[in-house]
């Protein structure tokens, strides 16, 4: 493109790192991102996102939040999307403070979590081992009539599982067929793994029943 003189603009850009951040490939798109800079093209919240998103899925959170600063440095307003691939960060990198602090400010700017946001932050609760603090975003979400998906329910599972509650993923198991959401493997391993780990003999008996 540079050889024919056409330079690239910032959708050029953003559609390159988005190729990145699918690709699983954060250290090529951080060296887009340099370019864009080099060549003094407009950052816009399509950048930004799509650029954490690729440090989120190549789990190098510390550097998703280094992009998040530097993005809050050119006043570019975060969206939804933002704050969900940040989310999603801190939970790969089991910081589950670092996630709730991500929600306050995105309330803070008027913005609805959706359910990709609270799934994030409920997993990110589970991977840090706070079952209390999942079941207390779940009621949030409930709150706001955001409709779980299947990884809500196996991330709120697995979290019972982890803080050694059979009943309570048992509840949450009855919640999930109540709604029609269509249990997976994950969700039934989930299952099984807390009945088994809480050793209640009652437990085990429904869950073998699946």
């Amino acid at each position: 493109m540079k050889h024919q003189r056409v330079q690239p603009d910032v959708i050029t850009y953003n559609s390159l790192i988005s190729a990145c951040e699918k690709g699983k490939n954060p250290e090529q798109a951080l060296q887009i991102f340099a370019s864009m800079e080099h060549q003094r093209v407009q950052l816009d919240v399509i950048t930004f996102s799509s650029l954490i998103s690729a440090c989120e899925k190549g789990k190098n959170p510390e550097r998703a939040m280094e992009i998040f600063g530097s993005m809050e440095h050119e006043r570019v307003q975060p969206d939804v999307i933002t704050y969900s691939s940040l989310i999603s960060a801190c939970k790969k990198g089991k910081n589950p403070e670092r996630a709730l602090e991500i929600l306050a400010s995105m309330e803070h700017q008027h913005l609805q979590p959706d359910v990709i946001t609270y799934s994030s932050l409920i997993s990110a609760c589970e991977k840090g081992k706070n079952p209390e603090r999942a079941m207390e975003i779940f009621a949030s979400m409930e709150h706001e009539r955001v409709q779980p998906d299947v990884i809500t329910y196996n991330s709120l599972i697995s979290a019972c599982e982890k803080g050694k509650n059979p009943e309570q993923a048992l509840k949450i198991f009855a919640s999930m067929e109540h709604q029609r959401v269509q249990p997976d493997v994950i969700t039934y391993n989930s299952l099984i793994s807390a009945c088994e780990k809480a050793k209640n003999p009652e437990s085990i008996s429904v869950c073998s029943q699946m």
